[in-house]
């Protein structure tokens, strides 16, 4: 608990240079002068949950931008670490109950996983994004719920929850896609995730997504770039600058999907959620490299930090658990002072 307020209290002093910052503090600062939750929420298009929570929030801490902007992330924060130790719990019962997965054993540790957590979700969706942030992690929240199985109960929380992640940001609809995986999909063969891992490190080195970025999706879906009028349709824009460039976000993922795939004998869990993100990892693959499919993507592998967790329980030996430990702590480290110093 010590080490989450220790990280919120960062989230709260951060520097006003990370992206999409001053957007929010100018959104806090409206909602302070004005009053006026009905004229923000028209006026700013943000869904309803996230301008009640802001409108309130601003209210309750007297229209403190760095207080009344702490609210999202320790939402996120608390809601992705408690489902995540709820999701390991169920990974090791269920490693227990004789599917043939010989578990290291050992609790979840809030310290250790918060440091995994703070690399691309923690570091994007507390100091950037925050609406998606929100979203995200109430998503995240429902897929726990629809890996309990198919009972009544599971499935209605299920629901309630990614009916949630909505109000906070509308292109949680497409959460309904990894859903149904979690709830459908099937152990496949273990070269099936190496051809995956092939395929994107081919995609990768050979540039081929600047082809995919060359496409004018807009006119292909019939969007406007436009914000005034299409709020969707605005993050589906033709990034030139980064076609030219290799991408680090991608080329992180690809060096975690590896290590993942050292992973021995998985159960029924892991074989749903490394499903789902092995189909994340191959669309970022061919669409990383684009703003809205960049968004999309992130709803098929938020289960990245407790797979990682999962993938470093199962080394014994202490000397390389926590050799790997540190190098996924470099790359945390070196991702997070790229997203800031933009």
């Amino acid at each position: 608990m010590t080490a989450i307020l220790v990280y919120l209290g960062i989230v709260a002093f951060r520097p006003a240079v990370t992206p999409d910052q001053e957007f929010y503090r100018n959104l806090v600062y409206s909602v302070t002068i004005e009053h006026n939750l009905p004229n923000i929420s028209e006026v700013l298009r943000f869904e309803v949950g996230f301008a009640y929570l802001i409108y309130y929030g601003s209210e309750l801490f007297g229209g403190s931008e760095r207080l009344t902007l702490l609210i999202p992330a320790a939402i996120n924060t608390f809601i992705f670490i408690f489902f995540s130790w709820k999701i390991y719990n169920l990974w090791l019962r269920e490693g227990e109950t004789g599917i043939g997965v010989d578990l290291v054993s050992g609790g979840f540790s809030i310290l250790s996983f918060l440091l995994i957590y703070l690399g691309y979700y923690g570091t994007m969706y507390n100091f950037c994004v925050l609406r998606a942030g929100i979203s995200i992690s109430l998503l995240y929240g429902g897929l726990y719920f629809s890996l309990l199985g198919r009972r009544y109960s599971a499935f209605l929380l299920s629901c309630c929850f990614i009916a949630l992640s909505l109000l906070f940001h509308r292109s949680a609809i497409i959460g309904i896609i990894p859903w149904q995986i979690i709830l459908w999909s099937r152990p496949a063969r273990k070269g099936l995730y190496i051809g995956a891992w092939v395929f994107m490190i081919s995609f990768y080195l050979l540039r081929l997504d600047k082809y995919v970025v060359a496409l004018d999706l807009n006119s292909l879906l019939g969007l406007s770039e436009n914000k005034d009028e299409s709020l969707f349709g605005s993050y589906w824009v033709r990034n030139e600058v980064w076609a030219d460039r290799y991408s680090f976000r991608i080329l992180f993922y690809i060096i975690v999907y590896g290590f993942l795939l050292l992973v021995p004998n998985r159960n029924q869990i892991h074989c749903k959620i490394f499903n789902l993100q092995t189909l994340g990892m191959v669309a970022m693959a061919i669409f990383g490299n684009m703003n809205a499919a960049a968004r999309i993507v992130d709803f098929s592998i938020l289960f990245t930090p407790i797979l990682v967790y999962m993938g470093l329980k199962h080394i014994r030996e202490k000397f390389m658990r926590a050799a790997l430990f540190s190098a996924f702590l470099a790359l945390d480290l070196t991702f997070t002072l790229r997203l800031i110093d933009r």
